[in-house]
């Protein structure tokens, strides 16, 4: 029997009790000033045409927060937060049809050195997004982008994290990685790819999260690094735009004319276009099938 869907109830735990009675306080009383968002929530994923919506966060109860915290985009309403929730979701499932199992996009390799660029999930913090883009090196994750489907039929990249790893050298592997992908930085490449996929899944523009409203904008040492949002989407060709009064980067598709590269930088971005076309030509493959 399909048995309804209820909002889950957190289970807290910590050495102090008085730290487990501010976390359920702090819960309760947003669920209740969100009682309205977690009720529409509750009645769409118990509709039968939302059963895949309901699997999904039956699965994943913690997910179930986001409606009652933030997701994406602090500017977001309560209204828009979990119309976009639902709406990502929904679309994501059904675009990515061979989730949990990640898609390889392109492969780099040498005789020491081998970069992956995956299409797979975010299993970190789902505030920032239930899918993602990861540039792993020798297979260590360094650099993740995860990102959203909004209602307005656009991706927004709501998080860009790097990783460290106690056997690596980051700034090595930066110049390899950029060396090696003809000029790219990682986080240029990352966000290439989904300037890419976009396209492919026929979504209007590639959005940039408004540096003031990225989920979590300060991280701890050991678990990355600060992120210069704003830096990073001008120097990807971003215009700072409105959608019905939130403030994005809109980051340009267009390529640089050839012509107007200097004759001595025109050779490495030829193989970078030609790179970027063989990454289109593997994620066109991805969803073709």
């Amino acid at each position: 029997m399909n048995q309804n869907f209820t909002y889950p109830t957190p289970n807290f735990s910590d050495p102090k009790k008085s730290i487990i009675f501010w976390r359920y306080s702090r819960f309760w009383a947003r669920k209740i000033l969100y009682f309205s968002q977690v009720n529409f929530f509750i009645k769409t994923l118990n509709k039968e045409k939302n059963n895949h919506l309901k699997y999904f966060f039956q699965e994943k109860p913690y997910a179930c927060y986001n409606v009652i915290r933030r997701f994406c985009d602090k500017s977001f309403s309560a209204n828009d937060r979990v119309k976009t929730l639902l709406y990502d979701v929904d679309k994501g499932l059904k675009t990515f049809t061979f989730f949990p199992e990640r898609k390889n996009i392109f492969i780099l390799k040498d005789e020491e050195n081998t970069f992956e660029i995956d299409l797979d999930q975010n299993y970190h913090v789902c505030e920032e997004g239930f899918w993602a883009i990861k540039l792993k090196f020798n297979t260590q994750v360094i650099l993740q982008a995860s990102f959203c489907f909004t209602l307005e039929n656009n991706i927004l990249i709501a998080c860009i994290q790097g990783y460290k790893h106690e056997n690596l050298d980051s700034l090595k592997i930066n110049k390899i990685c950029t060396k090696k992908f003809f000029g790219l930085r990682p986080t240029d490449l990352i966000i290439e790819c989904i300037k890419i996929l976009t396209k492919i899944l026929n979504c209007n523009v590639t959005l940039g999260v408004y540096e003031k409203n990225q989920i979590r904008s300060q991280k701890k040492q050991n678990k990355g690094y600060y992120v210069n949002y704003q830096k990073i989407w001008l120097e990807n060709a971003g215009e700072l735009i409105k959608i019905n009064k939130h403030n994005y980067y809109k980051l340009s598709h267009l390529r640089k004319k050839i012509e107007e590269i200097s004759s001595q930088k025109r050779s490495m971005y030829k193989k970078r276009f030609a790179m970027l076309d063989e990454i289109e030509k593997k994620i066109n493959e991805i969803f073709s099938k």
